[in-house]
């Protein structure tokens, strides 16, 4: 048996970037996140959580959304480390794909990043247990909009 572990430590107390939902339709979702870092990958995962969370959204949580690819990713100079405005526009869509043009900016609207996320969904199975990950997902969205602290 093997029992050597890979750890990754971001130092963060949670995985859940998003703070808050302040609109969403079909087409948009508008947020906030408050980055404790200016670390990239969590900028980048950042943007990824918003555009999956208006997946989930649009497809009613009945499956589970994932990126597949980042593209045409603009990152300015701007300190993104602190609270940020995310907005997510839907671009194009199938049955199991989804197009975003995601951006973040300061509160005070100096572009941090742009770019496209491509995302996909799986039906809930064996691996993705839809007891479980869809109810997180649900209550998850509403404490985001409700703007609350737990779940």
């Amino acid at each position: 048996m093997n029992n050597n572990k890979f750890l990754i430590n971001t130092n963060l107390d949670t995985f859940i970037f998003i703070n808050k939902i302040i609109s969403i339709d079909n087409t948009n979702i508008i947020g906030t996140a408050e980055n404790k870092t200016s670390d990239l990958l969590v900028l980048l995962e950042t943007m990824a959580q918003f555009g999956a969370m208006h997946v989930r959204y649009l497809i009613n949580f009945e499956k589970h959304a994932f990126l597949i690819k980042i593209k045409d990713l603009f990152i300015s100079d701007v300190n993104f480390k602190g609270k940020v405005q995310v907005n997510g526009k839907c671009v194009a869509k199938s049955d199991i794909s989804f197009k975003y043009y995601l951006t973040v900016q300061t509160i005070d609207n100096k572009q941090i990043a742009s770019g496209y996320y491509l995302f996909s969904t799986q039906k809930y199975g064996s691996e993705f247990k839809s007891e479980k990950i869809k109810k997180h997902y649900q209550n998850l969205f509403l404490c985001l909009q409700k703007n609350l602290k737990k779940i």
